[in-house]
């Protein structure tokens, strides 16, 4: 199937910025990259620093579009894949709301 190999993958330590280590607040970005049997996927997502929470949604995030590339049957409706993302983000954020994590 559509298993997954990680090919670099990272968080707050890879993208810690000064300010971060010197106020001790985690990074808001994550990162990954996968390779699959039918191609690579790579995701950046910059977490809202306003949100307490963002440095949660962000990984939510990098986790969920690789599991919906891994479950997602790109020969279906490509309208259905957007659906199976939120619906998976919305899973790897609980309990914090979609308000506290973007």
């Amino acid at each position: 199937g559509n298993h997954a190999t990680d090919v670099q993958t990272g968080t707050q330590k890879d993208f810690q910025r000064y300010e971060h280590i010197k106020e001790n607040l985690p990074n808001q970005d994550s990162f990954i990259v996968k390779k699959f049997c039918w191609g690579i996927v790579g995701v950046v997502c910059d977490g809202l620093g306003s949100k307490q929470y963002s440095h949660i949604g962000s990984k939510a995030l990098v986790d969920a579009i690789v599991k919906t590339a891994q479950l997602f049957d790109f020969e279906k409706d490509i309208e259905l894949f957007e659906p199976l993302l939120k619906s998976l983000w919305d899973i790897n954020i609980s309990p914090y709301t979609e308000n506290e994590t973007s």
